[in-house]
C-alpha cells in the first residue's frame, strides 16, 4: 500500500458535484498537534478514503463547513463519505506499538477520530460510513448544527470515549440516525455513548465498559430512540 506522510493539515476546499476516490492509500499525519484532515463545505459530492492515521491530539478527520460557495451557503449536505479506517493519536495497538496486543494501562488515548463540527455552518443530510475507528480520546463526536445525517460506525474501539452527541453546553445535534458498535478493550475508565442532543435514532451495541457507562442520556437529551 502507498503511504503519504502529511507534515501539515490536509484541507479539502469547498466543492459541489465532485467525486474523489483515494483508493486505499494511507494518509499518515506526523505532527502531534492540529487536525490531520479538514473538510470544508460540500454539496452533492462523494468521497472515499482508505486509512487515515494521526499522531496528534487534534482530530483525525474534521468536517467543518466554513466557506460559502456560489450559492452563499456554509454547509456540508447531500454528500457521501466512506472511510476504511480512522486512527487517533493513541494508536491502533493496545500496547502502543505494532503487534503488541497487551493493554498499556498508562497510555494516553488522545485525539478525536471523526468530528462533525457544525459550529460555523450546518452538516445536514449526509451519509457517512466508517469501517473502523480506533485509538482516540473520542471516537465519534457531533457538535453544533449537525442534523439528519445517517452515520454507520462498524467498529469504534480502543477509545477513552466512543461516541458523544453534543456536549454539556450543546444540545443542537438532532435527527441523526447512528449505528455503532463500541469496545474499549479494557481501557479504564472509559465510556460508550453520551447523548446530549434530541430526536436521534440510535442502534448501539457494545462490550461492557470498565469503570464507565455503556450508554448515558444527559440532562439535555430528549426524544431520542
Amino acid at each position: 500500500p502507498v503511504v503519504y506522510h502529511l507534515h501539515e493539515t490536509l484541507h479539502i476546499p469547498w466543492m459541489q458535484n465532485f467525486r474523489l476516490d483515494s483508493g486505499h492509500c494511507v494518509l499518515n499525519y506526523t505532527p502531534t498537534t492540529g487536525d490531520a484532515v479538514i473538510i470544508d463545505s460540500q454539496m452533492s459530492c462523494s468521497y472515499r478514503f482508505g486509512l487515515i492515521v494521526s499522531n496528534s491530539e487534534g482530530a483525525t478527520v474534521r468536517l467543518k463547513p466554513t466557506t460559502a460557495g456560489p450559492d452563499r451557503f456554509k454547509v456540508i449536505t447531500s454528500t457521501e463519505f466512506i472511510f476504511n479506517a480512522i486512527v487517533g493519536g493513541g494508536g491502533a495497538w493496545p500496547g502502543g506499538e505494532a503487534y503488541n496486543s497487551e493493554l498499556d494501562k498508562s497510555r494516553r488515548w488522545v485525539g478525536t477520530g471523526l468530528w462533525l463540527d457544525g459550529s460555523e455552518g450546518s452538516i445536514d443530510a449526509n451519509k457517512i460510513t466508517v469501517i473502523e475507528t480506533v485509538g482516540c480520546g473520542i471516537g465519534l463526536y457531533l457538535t453544533g448544527a449537525v442534523t439528519r445525517n445517517t452515520i454507520e460506525e462498524t467498529n469504534i474501539h480502543l477509545c477513552q470515549h466512543h461516541l458523544r452527541i453534543g456536549d454539556a453546553d450543546d444540545a443542537r445535534p438532532s435527527d441523526n440516525r447512528i449505528e455503532a458498535f463500541m469496545d474499549s478493550q479494557g481501557i479504564d475508565p472509559s465510556s460508550g455513548a453520551s447523548i446530549f442532543g434530541s430526536y436521534n435514532l440510535l442502534t448501539l451495541s457494545s462490550r461492557p465498559f470498565v469503570g464507565g457507562i455503556d450508554l448515558r442520556f444527559e440532562k439535555s437529551a430528549k426524544h431520542n430512540t
